[in-house]
């Protein structure tokens, strides 16, 4: 009975460990001895009707155990899967929740340009307007740069050719 008390015991934190029961017998009993006899008969019926009163359950092959095992360990990996998407989906949850207040509190406030801003613009449009006054400027300037062909030289360039 101190086995028993053992047990009870080392699985106190199961549930229906107080429910747990022994049956003690020693097949080697003295049969001449009453005391060990009795001890025997009531231990003996014991089991007896522990078996009798329990519901009867189909016992597996190792083959389909395995099979079964294997199948949870699968649906065990699936569902780590899925668990850790999920966790990834409310991090997301929670930046999108996070972006979606700071964009509003920004939408609140209002748009602010500075003057440099507004100046740099004007510099860089001035600048390119410029440019192009300058470049048409000096694209006439050269084309009038060139000196129309005298008469004289027309008959010096066709003595020298002919």
């Amino acid at each position: 009975e101190s086995w028993l008390a053992q047990q009870k015991q080392l699985f106190k934190n199961l549930k229906g460990v107080d429910e747990l029961k022994a049956v003690y017998f020693n097949p080697n009993y003295y049969s001449k001895d009453e005391n060990q006899s009795k001890r025997f008969e009531t231990e003996m019926t014991a089991l007896y009707q522990f078996a009798e009163d329990a519901e009867p359950f189909h016992c597996k092959d190792i083959v389909i155990a395995l099979d079964e095992i294997s199948q949870l360990e699968k649906e065990v990996e699936e569902l780590r899967i899925k668990a850790a998407n999920a966790d990834r989906f409310l991090q997301m949850k929670k930046l999108y929740a996070n972006a979606t207040e700071q964009l509003a509190v920004l939408r609140e406030k209002p748009i602010i340009t500075t003057g440099s801003t507004n100046t740099l613009i004007g510099i860089a449009l001035g600048c390119t307007a410029l440019g192009l006054v300058l470049g048409v400027f000096f694209v006439n300037g050269y084309r009038n740069m060139k000196s129309p062909i005298t008469d004289d030289q027309k008959e010096e360039s066709e003595d020298s050719l002919g």
